[in-house]
């Protein structure tokens, strides 16, 4: 028995039986490693789309925990199907990003700056929670981080208390191929091609749905009328399908959700405080919403943090500290959500307040970032006990990987879409059942026809949007 194998694995349709709009349909995948053996073990890790013209949709992966796998889709519109079967990783590799790399600390590294007056002098940078140290200089945050805290090579002659900023990008990669070179020679054979992002090819890939005998049906406004779907509230349950692309419009299932005119966003945002609290892909949606709204952004204030402040418009945006980035982070400047919420005034409690935190973290270890995100739920809690109507949004993470491309590196091999598939069930298990509304995108951004990105087109984000106010403003459906 060998890796599962995407030359010799096969996928064929469920039912032997025509597909109409409306119908929900399943491909069986048969994991077969290069000898072509059936797998007796399920946990590989797939990605499976399908396009029919301006439509696009992402299917749902059932494992049998037996090497067969159901990947299921929702008949959204009719016309000739074309279908991509990927395997991402096999169970093997998997097991390796979850059990050996996700648990191991320094995979990142930043480079310090010291400074006082004329004088600057430089460290290597590590987040760092379990084992002990010296010669460091130690910037803890316990009550955003628990037991984690930044560790940073102590300065020749400059005390810890000179730190100016730290910055991700710098000489890292001899420094980690050092550490590293001789843990992934040793797992090579879980980097080959054909069980890393291969697509499969032996099974129907393509076909054709019919339109429905109910003409309604065929109509996209009038499918997505007919379909019951919840109010967006908090711990929505996962639909069997999240929804589908048409024209670069997000059609969701998981709630009603819907598009929103200039006039109904600034008629949801008058008398709210929207504050975001993230990273780059949460400041797009900043971005988008203020392009969408025709509402210019003076250069100066598209920094990490800014405020803008309008006649139909109050908006806050907040990076979080210990980012990934080209540029230095000033250390003094940085806000855990935990201080931001802390600091907010309670005087009036008009605010919606998202939190997204996960592109930055595949470098810390699960045990950092759980801890992290424990430490956001509790200060959630805090902030209610003064403002109890304040509306929290928590938005999941996306894949941003779609091809053997991302493995080319050794640095690239220390993380994986598996573990931002990770955070996306932490996120959701961490803020469930507390009244918090999460905006699951997983399914939404692997469906859309574009390679998945850190940052996937405005066209993604705008979407991202309207399901963010369809969950702050669910009473507006004018």
């Amino acid at each position: 028995m060998g890796y599962t194998d995407s030359s010799k694995s096969t996928f064929h349709l469920k039912d032997d039986k025509d597909i109409h709009v409306g119908d929900l349909f399943s491909f069986i995948i048969e994991s077969r490693d290069e000898n072509g053996r059936h797998r007796v073990l399920g946990g590989d890790f797939w990605y499976a789309t399908i396009k029919i013209g301006y439509c696009s949709a992402a299917g749902k992966i059932l494992d049998f925990k037996n090497g067969t796998y159901e990947a299921v889709f929702f008949a959204a519109c009719p016309g000739r199907v074309d279908v991509s079967i990927i395997l991402v990783h096999t169970v093997e590799s998997v097991h390796f990003y979850k059990n050996t790399i996700w648990p191991m600390e320094d995979r990142k590294l930043w480079n310090a700056t010291y400074k006082v007056g004329d004088k600057e002098e430089y460290g290597i940078c590590r987040m760092h929670n379990i084992g002990v140290w010296e010669n460091q200089c130690e910037y803890p945050h316990p009550t955003a981080l628990g037991g984690t805290l930044m560790l940073c090579d102590a300065p020749p002659t400059l005390p810890c208390s000179s730190l100016l900023g730290i910055r991700s990008k710098g000489d890292e990669k001899e420094l980690l191929a050092k550490e590293y070179t001789s843990l992934l020679k040793r797992n090579k054979d879980l980097f080959k091609m054909k069980i890393n992002f291969g697509e499969l090819n032996n099974g129907t890939k393509r076909f054709t749905i019919l339109e429905s005998d109910d003409e309604l049906l065929n109509e996209q406004n009038s499918l997505m009328s007919s379909i019951e779907r919840p109010e967006c509230v908090p711990d929505i349950p996962e639909p069997i399908s999240d929804g589908f692309w048409y024209r670069n419009r997000w059609n969701s299932f998981a709630c009603r959700s819907k598009l929103w005119s200039r006039t109904q966003i600034r008629r949801c945002t008058k008398n709210k405080r929207l504050i975001f609290l993230g990273d780059s892909t949460t400041k797009q949606w900043c971005e988008k919403l203020l392009t969408h709204l025709h509402i210019d952004v003076p250069a100066e204030q598209l920094k990490r943090s800014y405020n803008i402040v309008t006649e139909s418009l109050n908006l806050t945006f907040q990076f979080h500290p210990f980012n990934l980035g080209n540029g230095m982070e000033d250390v003094d400047k940085g806000m855990f959500e935990v201080d931001f919420l802390e600091a907010l005034s309670t005087d009036t409690c008009n605010y919606a307040i998202l939190i997204s935190p996960w592109a930055h973290y595949e470098v810390w270890t699960k045990e950092a970032y759980a801890t992290r995100l424990e430490h956001v739920r509790d200060a959630v809690v805090q902030f209610r006990k003064k403002c109890p109507d304040t509306k929290f949004i928590v938005k999941g993470s996306h894949p941003r990987r779609h091809s053997s491309k991302s493995l080319q590196f050794d640095i690239a091999k220390l993380t994986s879409d598996v573990l931002l598939y990770e955070f996306r069930r932490l996120m959701h298990d961490t803020f469930h059942g507390m009244g918090v509304h999460f905006i699951d995108i997983w399914d939404m951004n692997l469906a859309y026809d574009y390679p998945n990105t850190i940052h996937m087109p405005l066209e993604v984000a705008i979407q991202e949007l309207f399901m963010y106010f369809s969950h702050i403003c669910p009473d507006d459906q004018q």
